[in-house]
């Protein structure tokens, strides 16, 4: 609501936005993605002032990733429940792609929609990595990650059928020069030996 917007605001001007701790750099951080404290309180603030007409469409997909985070089990193999959950969400950020009117990158829709696949892929590297057994997941528009996938074993097949062909040419005219010396050979044996009785 206005009010609860109102009042993390006086809590950022009155707390945050004058004190140096926050202007400090980060040094213990993994990413990159943040230089200073100020960065990440900043950037959340944006979302909640920007504001989204449909941002409740964002909440069942929402959900359901948060699922397959709660309901991941290194004691089933396959990844049931949370295959089951991956399709859902799949479904769900389809039509939240479909359904995204700006063509701008930078837009909040386009954020959240990054937001919501970059943990989902998190999510999937984090399951294959901790068992063998997991079953396929679904790929989110616009593909791009699947399609380079597909792209490379289009390739490798393109590339293995020649080269299996070739050996396998190569081969069988190796196999029948193999087969026209021998028979060469019992030819010249059979003469060798005619030559042979002629002379006793």
């Amino acid at each position: 609501s206005d009010d609860k917007t109102d009042n993390v605001m006086k809590f950022y001007d009155t707390c945050i936005n004058d004190d140096q701790s926050y202007i400090n750099s980060i040094k213990d951080t993994n990413t990159n993605a943040y230089n200073i404290y100020k960065d990440p309180i900043n950037s959340k603030l944006k979302l909640m002032n920007e504001g989204i007409k449909d941002i409740s469409t964002f909440y069942d997909a929402l959900k359901l990733l948060c699922n397959m985070y709660n309901d991941f089990s290194e004691d089933d193999p396959n990844c049931t429940q949370c295959l089951d959950d991956a399709k859902k969400f799949a479904k769900k950020y389809e039509t939240l792609f479909n359904n995204n009117d700006t063509d701008i990158e930078d837009s909040l829709y386009s954020q959240i929609l990054f937001i919501l696949s970059t943990d989902y892929y998190n999510f999937i590297n984090q399951c294959y990595e901790k068992k063998e057994g997991c079953g396929r997941f679904p790929c989110l528009p616009p593909y791009s990650r699947c399609s380079l996938i597909k792209n490379a074993l289009i390739s490798i097949t393109f590339i293995a059928i020649p080269i299996f062909l070739g050996v396998a040419y190569k081969y069988s005219l190796f196999g029948f020069d193999k087969r026209l010396h021998k028979q060469y050979l019992r030819e010249k044996i059979k003469k060798i030996k005619k030559k042979m009785n002629n002379y006793i």
